[in-house]
């Protein structure tokens, strides 16, 4: 079990669909699914009964997704306080291109980025190899 299934549980409970829980979370619908195929064969219990288009919760499954809610809130007060500790810096975001792309990134999308979310620092890597 990971933060990360439990993460796509608790989206799926709440959108209803393993789509719009995918959607809601910028991941590929069937890695969503397996991830929690796998959560459900390690647990050993069915979260979501699968119906037409839709999932809805188990009785297992709404115990699992409660439990789930309270670690998840329990990880974001550890994450907030890490972000605090380290004086307030947000976090860090590396980016990998090519020379390519390069001038596209730091000219134009890093400084928007920059502009909206001014706690994260950005850190462009370019991929050694990658075509020039």
């Amino acid at each position: 079990m990971n933060l990360r299934q439990l993460r796509y549980v608790v989206a799926t409970a709440d959108h209803g669909t393993m789509t719009s829980a995918a959607q809601a979370l910028y991941v590929a619908q069937p890695a969503l699914s397996r991830a929690v195929r796998e959560l459900e064969r390690e647990l050993g219990v069915e979260l979501f009964a699968r119906s037409g288009r839709g999932v809805v919760l188990t009785p297992e499954g709404e115990q699992v997704v409660r439990h789930a809610r309270v670690a998840l809130s329990a990880v974001e007060a550890i994450e907030g306080m890490s972000a605090a500790g380290a004086g307030g810096r947000g976090a860090d975001l590396r980016i990998a291109t090519t020379l390519s792309l390069e001038p596209e990134l730091t000219g134009r999308l890093i400084p928007r980025f920059a502009r909206a979310q001014p706690a994260v620092r950005v850190r462009v890597v370019r991929c050694p190899g990658a075509a020039q």
